[in-house]
């Protein structure tokens, strides 16, 4: 996908113990009547969970407004050209968004014309759409509105990218974001990281141009499908349905080969971009090889599963380190090239064993994970491979895997606490802001 840079437009209740850790936050809420979690004195990052989307059939999942205001403003807005008044440039970066997550604290959302579902934080807006003519399809209509749990839309990569596009290829509407709206509305949402079968889902696959047989492995769900089709239009009819199969009376399950969680999914849309330009530029068919070669390499090669923890699972790793555990595809992308680098002096990515094998003393309750996919441990690897400083990194990972190991302890204590609670009650929702509490600790400081 492209860079965070190419996105621009410039608008001129009893409490179990809880360790302290050296490089953790603390919190400052009172405990939770019951919660395994202690809470000590000192400041605080608050987190946002993650709602997962629901398993059930196709359904509508946001409530379109029916009222004259709202769909005047569809009929007359959405595809209207507006006149510029405000200079367009690419050079200036999209804010980051501070609600990619749901939250209930706020009711100053910008919602799109038409859609009461589909929201923009104040960041966003005023960063993006504030002063352009594209801002009057975006009104405050949720204030003083009970807060309800939501997130900002615009923190998604499809929506960012339909921006990038309307401005990049000069279009006078917000046509490309109205329609990838259309789609939430009416498509389940992506299931993300989990394999469901063709009962569940409408999985379409992508056919090679020599012999007509789906690529391997490679699997894309309805609504990514649409939103992919929408944005490049020369990618339509080369997506087709996946047959049903059954083995051994078992339905086979998939994962969305494109689901935004992947680290793959800015490869992909990085190449979609790049081929879906080249065949408007050359007013030809698009060249989809190239795109079936990247999902070909990819059939059976591991992914990353990030801080996802595994038991007796193979990994590369440093015999003298096995707290440094690694994945194929990291391995692959990070430590096989600085092993073949001319320019690599370091002995260090040679400490790895270059064939997968299991952890030995693993902690059979915590697992390992891949350490090598954040920005922060990538960061510490190439610091001790540049200045040849095996101690540093031994002593980041060590201190990693233990605050792996404290949380995951915590988060199964917390799981099993609201286990025996009521769902969606006071202490329910209080249990929940813990885990977002977790979740926080280890994003702000190993991530």
């Amino acid at each position: 996908m492209p860079s965070e840079a190419h996105f621009q437009f410039d608008h001129s209740t009893v409490a179990s113990p809880r360790q302290a850790h050296p490089d953790s936050p603390r919190t400052t809420a009172s405990p939770i009547p019951g919660s395994p979690r202690l809470r000590d004195d000192g400041d605080y990052r608050p987190s946002k969970a993650k709602t997962a989307p629901p398993d059930e059939q196709t359904y509508s999942r946001r409530t379109r407004s029916n009222s004259v205001r709202s769909q005047a403003s569809v009929d007359g807005r959405r595809d209207k050209p507006v006149r510029p008044t405000a200079k367009i440039d690419l050079d200036r970066p999209l804010p980051s968004c501070p609600r990619e997550l749901p939250t209930k604290k706020y009711d100053d959302w910008y919602s799109l014309q038409g859609y009461r579902s589909f929201d923009i934080c104040p960041s966003c807006y005023d960063g993006v759409f504030a002063g352009t003519p594209f801002a009057v399809h975006f009104s405050q209509t949720r204030r003083g509105e009970r807060p309800t749990e939501r997130s900002c839309d615009f923190s998604s990569p499809w929506i960012r990218l339909a921006w990038l596009l309307t401005i990049k290829q000069r279009r006078p509407s917000l046509e490309l974001i109205y329609a990838l709206a259309d789609i939430a509305e009416i498509d389940r949402p992506c299931p993300d990281d989990r394999e469901l079968g063709s009962d569940r889902v409408t999985w379409y696959g992508i056919a090679d141009q020599r012999d007509g047989i789906h690529v391997a492995n490679f699997a894309v769900c309805s609504c990514d499908r649409r939103m992919i089709e929408t944005l490049f239009p020369s990618m339509r009819g080369y997506f087709t349905k996946l047959p049903s199969t059954y083995a051994s009376s078992i339905l086979e399950k998939y994962m969305c080969s494109l689901r935004t969680s992947s680290r793959r999914f800015p490869k992909y849309l990085d190449l979609l971009v790049e081929l879906d330009a080249e065949a408007q530029d050359l007013d030809k068919r698009l060249n989809i090889n190239r795109f079936i070669q990247m999902a070909r390499d990819n059939a059976f090669k591991g992914e990353c599963k990030k801080d996802k923890s595994y038991v007796r699972k193979a990994w590369h790793f440093i015999p003298a380190l096995p707290e440094l555990t690694v994945c194929e595809e990291c391995y692959d992308e990070l430590i096989w090239p600085a092993i073949q680098s001319k320019n690599t002096s370091s002995s260090i990515p040679r400490l790895f064993n270059k064939a997968i094998q299991l952890v030995p003393n693993e902690d059979p309750d915590i697992g390992s994970s891949c350490c090598l996919y954040s920005p922060r441990m990538r960061k510490v690897f190439s610091t001790s491979v540049r200045e040849e400083d095996f101690t540093y990194l031994k002593r980041k990972a060590v201190d990693r895997k233990r605050a792996e190991a404290r949380l995951a302890r915590e988060r199964k204590g917390i799981m099993n606490w609201m286990a025996e609670m009521e769902r969606g009650g006071a202490q329910w929702e209080r249990a929940k802001s813990e885990l977002s509490a977790l979740q926080s600790e280890w994003t702000t400081y190993w991530e």
